[in-house]
């Protein structure tokens, strides 16, 4: 009964849905005009958190690095069939689907692409010095665990992870991912919030005890 109605889950999220609209069709507005607001935001975003506290200047290198390997993404998985840039919802069903033999055909781009993530990782981790194997303590694996479940979940119903919608979906202005963004940013908001409310209610309760 368990693996019916798995496979019958598994079914439903395979099913293939209409491609969402753009920003600007949506709004029935120019395209230039959509990019105008949403860099004008992000920039005023941007001055209001350095008010507050001053902006590593290792961000800046980072997010310029960033940009090109998107645009590197798109022209160079274009000529091996992968037409969506950065992502790794998709790609990671696929290697995953190739190693548990489910899918039979060849590993595509985007698969590849996911499997060089950990070697990349290990790369930047070494240029910082010699790399070790840490364990974490088991209630930290555990919440961990459960939040990269939530997070598969996530990124499965929403069509794509923070970097597919984030990254890839909003440089193509796509309506859906512009929603998945402002859901994800949310929710950063409220677990921050909720671990704030949570310390400072720690620390009432420690300045109490020792009065």
């Amino acid at each position: 009964m368990v693996t019916s109605e798995a496979t019958a889950f598994a079914s439903w999220l395979a099913v293939p849905v209409a491609l969402s609209p753009s920003i600007p069709e949506a709004l029935g507005t120019s395209t230039w005009l959509v990019v105008a607001v949403m860099c004008a935001t992000i920039f005023g975003l941007l001055l209001a958190f350095r008010r507050r506290e001053p902006l590593d200047r290792g961000w800046i290198p980072a997010g310029m690095i960033l940009a090109a390997l998107g645009v590197a993404t798109w022209v160079g998985g274009a000529g091996a069939g992968w037409h969506w840039g950065l992502s790794v919802t998709g790609p990671t069903r696929s290697l995953l689907a190739a190693v548990i033999d489910v899918d039979t055909g060849p590993l595509d781009w985007g698969a590849l692409m996911v499997a060089g993530i950990p070697a990349g990782a290990w790369l930047a981790a070494r240029t910082r010095g010699p790399v070790t194997w840490r364990t974490v303590p088991a209630p930290t694996f555990v919440r961990r665990a459960f939040g990269g479940m939530l997070m598969g979940v996530g990124g499965t119903l929403a069509a794509g992870c923070n970097i597919g919608n984030a990254l890839t979906g909003l440089s193509v202005l796509a309506l859906s991912s512009a929603i998945a963004t402002v859901g994800m940013a949310a929710g950063v908001a409220a677990a921050v919030l909720i671990e704030h409310v949570g310390r400072a209610r720690s620390r009432m309760r420690l300045a109490e005890e020792r009065r």
